[in-house]
């Protein structure tokens, strides 16, 4: 009994004097050293959603990009900026990562009580691989003390390159999807949406008051039964009132609008009674005409202030189909990238 207890005496011993348990001290890669990488969830518009990666090498060099766009616009062009930091920081990062242990960090140390915030990862390059550690707004202070000592390496030139970038995108935005005519409140606030017109279609003011507010008239109100009386040869200059000489018809635009946009204005316009409400038609960027609402408008169809002659009211409405077909083909183009 003594000499087996002698023997695992010894064992242990051997083991203390070995060095057996000590954790191998990793060594770094001859290229890119660490990557931490950031992304808003929840918090911004999809088209301004994407990740950014910032990576440092072992020659000091230190690469910003982004990637993995929601949406990513013909007129973007995506770009790496670059630029280096000292030996001396460099040094520091290395020391820091090996004393947080970062080659080793536990992989998920994200705030799992969390919906929406920013996602957060850090990639550690060395002879054991990559170790990737991350999650949704870490509160992890190892993590941190690592992520934001990268981060601040880099600060100035990350938030000009997210500075350009995130202009890029809301002009590619606003060129992609403030294309379609939309008709605005006097404060300014959107009431009927692109997505909610059906067609422009070209009106006599002779004919505005044979309109019905049922649904089934309205099936009934095309070009030819309201807009037949369109001639050529009428005086380019609008006049000012409504006269039964053919020579003299006015005409106006007419927006007709799907049934979700119906029942949206249908639901803006209940109260209006006595006190008309103006409303503003924009196509793309520009004002282009006012609307008057005297009373609810249960069929879904708006009329623009402004008298035309016929060849003017046919310009403009065909002006607003094409922007309107330009914000279809947007949408299509995106629907289809989703399913592709």
């Amino acid at each position: 009994m003594k000499r087996v207890l002698l023997v695992f005496i010894l064992l242990i011993s051997m083991s203390a004097l070995c060095g057996c348990g000590e954790e191998e001290i990793p060594e770094f890669n001859q290229d890119k050293l660490i990557e931490i990488t950031s992304k808003p969830v929840g918090m911004t518009e999809d088209y301004m959603s994407y990740v950014l990666h910032i990576c440092i090498y072992n020659d000091c060099s230190v690469e910003i990009y982004a990637d993995s766009f929601e949406k990513l616009y013909d007129e973007l062009e995506t770009e790496t900026r670059q630029f280096s930091v000292s030996s001396e920081e460099l040094e520091e990062l290395k020391t820091l990562i090996l004393k947080e242990q970062a080659y080793s960090m536990r992989e998920s140390v994200g705030n799992r009580d969390l919906t929406k915030g920013t996602a957060k990862t850090f990639t550690v390059y060395g002879s054991f691989g990559t170790h990737k550690s991350g999650g949704l707004s870490p509160s992890n202070i190892s993590f941190l003390t690592v992520y934001d000592f990268v981060y601040q390496l880099a600060r100035e030139e990350s938030i000009e390159y997210c500075r350009a970038l995130d202009k890029k995108l809301s002009d590619g935005y606003n060129n992609r999807y403030n294309l379609g005519p939309r008709i605005h409140t006097a404060s300014d606030d959107i009431i009927v949406t692109t997505d909610m017109i059906e067609v422009f279609q070209v009106v006599s003011y002779n004919d505005i008051s044979d309109a019905t507010d049922t649904d089934a008239d309205r099936e009934d109100i095309t070009e030819e039964s309201i807009g037949e009386a369109v001639y050529g040869d009428i005086a380019e200059n609008p006049g000012t009132g409504v006269d039964d000489n053919t020579e003299n018809e006015r005409f106006t635009v007419a927006i007709i609008l799907n049934d979700t946009g119906a029942e949206t204005l249908a639901e803006a316009t209940k109260g209006i009674n006595y006190t008309p409400e103006n409303y503003a038609l924009y196509n793309k960027d520009a004002f282009c005409a006012m609307i008057t609402v005297n009373a609810p408008v249960k069929d879904g169809v708006l009329y623009l202030n402004v008298e035309y002659d016929a060849a003017a009211a046919e310009h403009l409405k065909n002006e607003l189909d094409e922007y309107l077909q330009k914000w279809r083909n947007c949408k299509a183009e995106d629907e289809n990238k989703v399913f592709d």
